[in-house]
């Protein structure tokens, strides 16, 4: 026999027994016997609507914040292009570097897609050592630099 060979499912059975027979006698049991019961289900439903409103609040001032934050990079971008300047910055600690699209264009790279991590062969190599102690001196003192 099955429920002899499986003592965890002959306790389940006796359990669902115990069950259906409470329940036809009437005696209420469960998690949501009373008023006990239903106030905490009520708690838990507020719960989930606090949640709810809270996760949309949130989402729709994330999405505000993003598109002020496009905004404001279109207008870095329009700047830079009427300036004729452009910029740049370079992680040292993983060697990743961002170049702005004028910031290439002023160097007269036609691809903008073009990665510039080495940089450096953009420098004139009479140049090449002041700009990376400059570089250097930004990096360790925390601050930045500026190289004509």
């Amino acid at each position: 026999m099955v429920l002899r060979t499986c003592p965890g499912l002959f306790v389940a059975a006796a359990q669902a027994e115990t069950i259906e027979i409470l329940y036809e006698q009437g005696e209420e049991s469960g998690i949501l016997a009373g008023d006990w019961g239903w106030l905490l289900l009520g708690f838990f439903a507020a719960f989930c609507v606090v949640i709810w409103l809270l996760r949309n609040h949130y989402t729709q001032r994330l999405a505000q914040q993003e598109e002020l934050l496009e905004r404001a990079q279109e207008r870095l971008q329009d700047a830079q292009r009427i300036a004729r300047i452009g910029s740049w910055t370079r992680n040292f600690e993983t060697g990743e570097s961002f170049w702005s699209r004028e910031a290439k264009v002023v160097l007269g790279i036609d691809d903008p897609a073009k990665d510039l991590s080495h940089y450096e062969s953009l420098v004139h190599p009479d140049d090449q050592d002041r700009v990376t102690e400059a570089i250097a001196a930004a990096y360790f003192q925390g601050g930045s630099y500026q190289c004509d």
